[in-house]
Formats: structure tokens, sequence, C-alpha cells
């Protein structure tokens, strides 16, 4: 009976370094480590601060990029409807000259006036979507915007 005793005591003293060894290679091939779970805790350790700081830099870097791309797609996208309401202006410009036989270099007075409305050349009043104004003097000049950059011109054209 000593000889029993003895020999399962043997036994499980050499059962736990084996059960050590199994664990810590179990846990270096997962990267997890059994511990138990804290009260209040759900056993994973959560995020380190470094990891934490290197996502935030990433998307910091991904915002940084993106952010100028876009202000000047929204810019270009603004000269070219202020383009376009220019171009209409244009258009109704010349339409009226021809209505009342004015000839170049007449002055029309408030070309909202003459121009625009219900049963006019342009139905409503065009606004600059960069919030500009528009002006526009003679018959044979191209009608202008204050918003004008040598970016993102404002211009009949567009260029």
């Amino acid at each position: 009976m000593r000889y029993e005793c003895r020999a399962a005591y043997l036994l499980s003293s050499l059962q736990d370094p084996v059960r050590n060894t199994l664990k810590g290679l179990t846990e270096m091939w997962t990267g997890r480590r059994n511990k138990k779970a804290a009260p209040g805790h759900f056993g994973h350790g959560g995020f380190t601060l470094i990891e934490i700081m290197i996502v935030v830099c990433i998307i910091e870097i991904i915002i940084a990029t993106a952010i100028p791309g876009l202000v000047r797609a929204r810019e270009s996208a603004r000269s070219n409807s202020c383009s376009r309401n220019l171009r209409t202006i244009q258009g109704a410009l010349q339409e009226y000259a021809i209505d009342k036989r004015l000839k170049a270099g007449a002055s029309i007075g408030s070309w909202q006036t003459n121009l625009c409305g219900p049963a006019k050349y342009i139905r409503s009043t065009p606004a600059c979507p960069s919030k500009g104004t528009y002006t526009v003097t003679k018959v044979d000049t191209d009608p202008t915007c204050n918003r004008t950059s040598a970016n993102y011109p404002h211009t009949v054209l567009g260029h």
C-alpha cells in the first residue's frame, strides 16, 4: 500500500510539469492566456494603450489624406454649378437683347428684374453655390461672379 501511495504521488508530481508545459505551449500557439476571469469581466484582457494609439494614428492618417480631396471635389462642383448658372444667364441675356433689339454695349439695368420671373427667360433667379453674387452690366459682356479664384474659376467658360 505504501508503494501505491508513493506511485500515485510520483505520478501527480510528474503530471504538474507536463501539464504546465502543455499549457504554456497552448498559450504560445494561440496567443491567449487561460486566466480565470475577474468578477464582472468576461475573461479577455481588452486592448492595451499602445494598440489603441496605433489604431487612432491610422485613422488620423486616413482622414488627413481624404479630407483635402473631398474639399477640392466640393469646390470644383460648386465652380461647375456656378459656371452653368452664368451660361444660363448669358443665354437669357442674348435672348433678351434680341427680343428688345438692343445693340452691343447697351446697358440692361437690373438683370434680375428683366431676365428672371415666371413668364421671363429664367424662371427663378440663379444663386451662386459658393455664396457669390452675379453681375450683369452690358449686353456684349459676359456675366461674372465675385467668387472667382485661380484654382476654381466661376466664369461662363468654366476655365
